[in-house]
């Protein structure tokens, strides 16, 4: 087989050969056309074939029906065949979805044969609720209206793909082998029985979920792990993880590609809000329910079971834990936010999954009028929205989980996220190695606080990298010598913060443009100048030869000196620093240097950069120099004044707090 082609493995199956071998009739293929000589391999072992035109029948291999063997309920003999699965249920056959459109290939004219089910009556749970177990979910969506309201989307293949999916059901993309799996719920299923429970039944009532069974209602039902995980808001939310057992999980064979996703970031909000100008008036809406609007299609179904209380059940929505829904559930989004500018002629909204945000000028109808826009779409097509996080319009309100006041234009942190942060940054500290989730979870809460504090990300970066030595929740990580680094200079930092920053900067400035600018001369010392605003300093007379040498340290004394004197005045700047010392440059961006001197020095200033919200980056300029700082360090005083008449007659006093830093050497 490999060599008619050389791109695939040696072990892999040709399904051609396979056919003609597990199939008697075949001898007399050359007298027939391919397509009655034998029947497919895809669609009997995968559930469903890919390819555009089929040559082989799409029957079943055991009794000839429309539905693939996998499904197959036919009792066999043949207990050993890891092929064959076990069948428990006799099928009637069933016309519901011939001619059923799946995922852009047409099966025409086949029946998908469902199980004739004796499911006796339940405690608690009404019987005529107990949706017929091929029926796809019910939703809300008006498809005639979105289709109608989508004819003219700049994307045609997410409109269709849209459409589609909410008459038909939308597909998971799962690539992999559709054997049946029973995995072990997680703890809170136990713990909390109760409130998943009724959780369970809600969505059974609801046509969401379909059971339960008192047997598994497919022979190859693959059960994931239930549980709930606790709302900020209060209350539980059930989840299904799907990306368990480890390696053989629904998540496992869908492809990462189609489940990456550019979202709108809470960046793009400030910006879009710092556009409208001081007191923008901002609203807020989220759509309820949202994942759980969109069907999935019957033949996967299949894929997302689940078992509680010795019972089983099928999750007929898109499910929070499916590694696409995001995604998925992004698209129609994203459809909804262009709706609602289209019909409004505004574009002051962003959107962040369900939620929306809108805005408009003070004094303006502009806000009202996209929040009203949106209510009128929804109502249309039948998306259901919560009324009780409905906020605006207003001056101040909650995003992502951050306060913003359009007034005083600053990001307000929520008190207790800052004291979470500061106890597991604490107990890192404290701790010699860590698990993958519990540093997850401190990943977690820095990235939510750098939501309002940009600079804050450059002190993530080591977290981040850290879990990737980590390929399970329960792998340990060591908290390493650069990792404790960065944790002291949060904890630093967090001590004095109160929880507030103002609007960062929109753009990212050169410093020449800000007129600051630095420099130093070994000789002599360094100096500094912002605007008229300028500082010097000699090098101290104790320090040795061998500081004096050190060339890329006192390139960075007089940037450390810059931020700590005139810090508040860039606070919540863009920076871009021209140097033209490729070592400063490497030290300033990876916020890191293996001497120990640099690096007494660098923490000094990494925390000014932190507390004054300043975010640095340096480009390097091949030699590039500045005048007025060059005269200022080598103390040239006449030069100094003829190239710079606006500087302030006396220098800037170097706070005393500066000096220790280097006394420390």
């Amino acid at each position: 087989m490999r060599s008619r082609n050389h791109t695939i493995q040696w072990d892999s199956v040709d399904a051609e050969l396979w056919l003609l071998y597990v199939n008697p009739s075949s001898t007399s293929i050359t007298n027939t056309t391919p397509a009655k000589a034998g029947k497919c391999f895809d669609f009997n072992y995968k559930g469903l074939c890919s390819k555009p035109i089929c040559n082989y029948q799409h029957l079943c291999m055991k009794c000839s029906k429309s539905h693939p063997m996998m499904n197959c309920r036919v009792q066999t003999s043949n207990r050993h065949d890891p092929k064959t699965f076990r069948q428990e249920y006799k099928h009637t056959p069933t016309t519901q979805y011939a001619g059923h459109q799946y995922a852009g290939h047409q099966y025409a004219g086949h029946q998908y044969a469902a199980p004739k089910l004796q499911v006796k009556a339940t405690a608690g749970v009404n019987q005529t609720r107990i949706q017929k177990l091929w029926d796809m979910a019910p939703t809300p969506i008006n498809t005639s209206v979105l289709e109608t309201m989508l004819q003219y989307y700049p994307d045609k293949q997410i409109a269709q793909e849209l459409i589609l999916g909410f008459k038909n059901g939308f597909s998971i993309h799962f690539t992999g082998i559709r054997s049946p799996i029973i995995a072990k719920n997680m703890k809170s299923a136990t713990a909390h029985a109760e409130q998943l429970a009724v959780k369970i039944y809600q969505e059974v009532e609801l046509g969401r979920i379909s059971g339960p069974f008192l047997e598994k209602p497919i022979s190859n039902l693959r059960c994931s792990p239930i549980g709930l995980i606790p709302k900020k808001q209060g209350g539980w939310r059930m989840i299904c993880n799907l990306s368990a057992p480890f390696g053989k999980s629904v998540n496992d064979d869908i492809d990462p590609k189609l489940c990456s996703v550019q979202y709108s970031s809470f960046d793009s909000a400030i910006e879009m809000i710092q556009k409208l100008g001081t007191s923008a008036l901002l609203g807020k809406k989220d759509i309820a329910s949202a994942f759980r609007l969109l069907p999935i299609r019957p033949e996967d179904f299949c894929l997302l079971g689940f078992q509680f209380q010795g019972k089983f059940f099928i999750d007929k929505c898109l499910p929070f834990g499916c590694s696409i829904a995001c995604a998925t559930f992004e698209k129609f989004s994203t459809a909804l936010h262009w709706l609602i500018e289209q019909h409004s002629s505004l574009d002051s909204i962003v959107h962040y999954i369900d939620d929306f945000l809108f805005a408009g000028p003070a004094k303006s109808e502009n806000c009202k009028e996209l929040m009203a826009t949106f209510d009128i779409i929804c109502d249309r097509l039948g998306v259901p929205i919560s009324q009780d996080k409905t906020e605006g319009p207003s001056t101040k309100l909650t995003f992502l989980g951050l306060g913003i006041d359009t007034d005083t234009q600053t990001i307000y942190v929520p008190a207790d996220k800052v004291q979470n942060l500061q106890t597991l940054l604490l107990a890192t500290l404290q701790s010699k190695k860590i698990t993958s989730k519990e540093m997850q979870a401190l990943a977690g809460s820095l990235a939510f606080i750098c939501k309002a504090l940009p600079a804050g990300r450059a002190f993530c970066r080591r977290f981040y990298d850290s879990l990737s030595s980590a390929s399970k929740p329960f792998h340990r990580i060591r908290i390493t010598r650069e990792l404790k680094e960065d944790i002291e200079i949060w904890l630093t930092f967090l001590e004095n913060y109160n929880a507030s920053t103002p609007f960062p900067d929109p753009l990212w400035v050169p410093n020449n443009a800000l007129c600051l600018a630095s420099d130093s001369a070994g000789s002599f010392g360094c100096g500094v100048i912002f605007k008229n605003l300028w500082a010097y300093m000699s090098w101290p007379e104790e320090w040795s030869s061998d500081i004096r040498r050190d060339l890329t340290y006192l390139e960075l004394v007089p940037v450390a000196l810059a931020i700590h004197i005139w810090g508040e005045s860039l606070q919540s700047s863009k920076i871009v620093m021209q140097v033209d010392n490729l070592a400063v440059l490497h030290i300033l961006n990876n916020k890191t240097s293996k001497s120990t001197r640099v690096m007494s020095l660098l923490r000094l200033l990494l925390q000014k950069l932190l507390q004054f919200n300043i975010q640095l980056h340096c480009m390097h300029v091949p030699g590039y120099t500045n005048v007025i700082a060059d005269a200022i360090s080598r103390f040239q005083w006449d030069t100094f004044r003829r190239v710079a008449p606006h500087a302030d007659f006396y220098p800037c006093q170097i706070p005393s707090k500066f000096w220790p830093s280097l006394s420390l050497l």
